[in-house]
């Protein structure tokens, strides 16, 4: 019996399930997972990308426990600990800018709450420009930068109409235009504020071009609009590289960072101009921004204990020479493939796009077909690309071996291969 269905069928939302027979997880060490049908998985969704060195990794986990036993909770915002200096010199060692200011958060979503805070208080302009496909969190703040039409639309009446969507900038309608940004914007009220992505994750590892990064910056340093690129899934080693925004010409006023940041432990963070987050002191004693757990001293122990990992096992560039090989063999084999539409992504983040063109199956069908498929080869994959659902996601943590990788590869090409006979009615050899 599966963990959905030996739970009340009121307990788990419907829509997080991909089926009612998934397997629940009940341990996990390194990239695998054991669930209670008594396999191991390799977790080739890093819980969202969270895991990218790996579940339950030693030192944190020691880290976490030497912690909960010293001091496990303060309320930093009046009486600061001694364990957020670590933390926070760490983040800053690696920051997009230089002697930057840090809010620690509990989650990717509320850091970009407090980006959302920043930019309406230092321009006093509420307006925020987000991109088509663009995912920022789902706490109600946010969703008015969700680029997501399903997440928003039934919630619409409460998150009012001061955000707009810019249609993402595709090769095809970025090609010759250096006013794209200008053109987007020029019908609509001018932003105080634009928040991108510079890879979406949910929308399938779309990645920004780097032209329009460049002009994207340019345009928010002339007409004094805030830049916020949320890096929530690609910061801290994910993508290949502790920022990707550095990389691919995006040069933002804040910057928030999430996920792998703790290596399992619920955190985020948003960082910034110094001279931007003193907005958020106010005269009443009480910040605009200071919940409960605010700079928690077990947040803070394993962002630290998570950054020296990072350093000293080098997992940005471990994630790209793993990532990219995978991605490379994918490619090359199935370059041919009719029923591929395109393989990309960066770092270890790899993205199938399905067609959906083949009769009788939509890209999505095939994506969730793909999903299940690499369950019975001992995979745990997602699939993405909403809101059409027609992607699948390798996400690995960068420290599996040449072992892990080979048998994501034949895994894959295997499934691949099913999928053909499936798909298109014949055999192919």
């Amino acid at each position: 019996m599966s963990f959905i269905q030996s739970t009340k069928t009121n307990y788990f939302p419907s829509s997080l399930r991909q089926s009612t027979k998934l397997p629940g997880w009940v341990r996990s060490n390194g990239p695998y997972v054991w669930a209670n049908d008594g396999v191991r998985y390799l977790d080739c969704t890093s819980g969202f990308g969270v895991s990218l060195f790996g579940h339950s990794h030693p030192k944190i986990a020691e880290a976490i426990s030497e912690q909960l036993k010293t001091l496990s909770h303060a309320i930093s915002s009046i009486y600061p600990h001694v364990y957020e200096h670590d933390a926070l010199y760490g983040i800053a060692k690696h920051s997009p800018i230089n002697d930057p200011s840090i809010v620690l958060t509990s989650s990717g979503s509320e850091a970009v709450e407090v980006a959302l805070k920043i930019a309406y208080l230092a321009t006093g302009n509420p307006i925020v420009a987000f991109l088509d496909g663009a995912y920022h969190g789902q706490s109600l703040g946010v969703l008015r930068v969700n680029g997501q039409v399903s997440l928003r639309t039934p919630l619409e009446d409460v998150i009012g109409n001061n955000s707009f969507c810019i249609p993402f900038p595709s090769p095809v309608n970025l090609y010759g235009k250096s006013d794209y940004i200008e053109g987007c914007i020029s019908l609509r009220d001018k932003p105080g504020a634009i928040i991108v992505e510079p890879m979406q994750n949910p929308a399938g590892y779309r990645l920004l071009p780097k032209d329009f990064c460049i002009q994207l910056s340019n345009y928010c340093k002339k007409n004094n609009v805030l830049l916020i690129s949320d890096e929530i899934f690609t910061g801290f080693g994910r993508s290949g590289f502790w920022s990707l925004s550095q990389e691919i010409g995006l040069d933002a006023d804040i910057y928030c960072f999430g996920k792998a940041i703790t290596g399992g432990v619920p955190a985020g963070l948003c960082l910034g101009a110094k001279e931007l987050f003193s907005t958020l002191a106010t005269n009443s004693g009480i910040p605009l921004h200071s919940p409960t757990f605010l700079g928690s001293p077990i947040i803070c122990s394993a962002i630290k204990s998570a950054v020296k990992v990072l350093e000293y096992e080098d997992i940005p560039k471990r994630s790209m020479e793993v990532g990219g090989n995978i991605r490379d063999v994918l490619a090359c084999e199935l370059k041919d493939s009719p029923i591929i539409a395109e393989i990309r992504g960066i770092g270890c983040a790899i993205a199938i796009q399905f067609v959906n063109t083949a009769p009788n199956y939509s890209g999505s069908t095939i994506a969730l077909m793909a999903v299940e498929k690499l369950r019975t080869h001992r995979i745990f994959a997602l699939n993405s690309g909403f809101p059409a659902g027609d992607v699948l996601s390798i996400t690995p943590p960068a420290i599996i071996d040449e072992k892990e990788v080979s048998l994501i590869i034949s895994s894959v090409l295997a499934v691949h291969f099913e999928l053909l006979k499936e798909v298109k009615g014949e055999y192919y050899g």
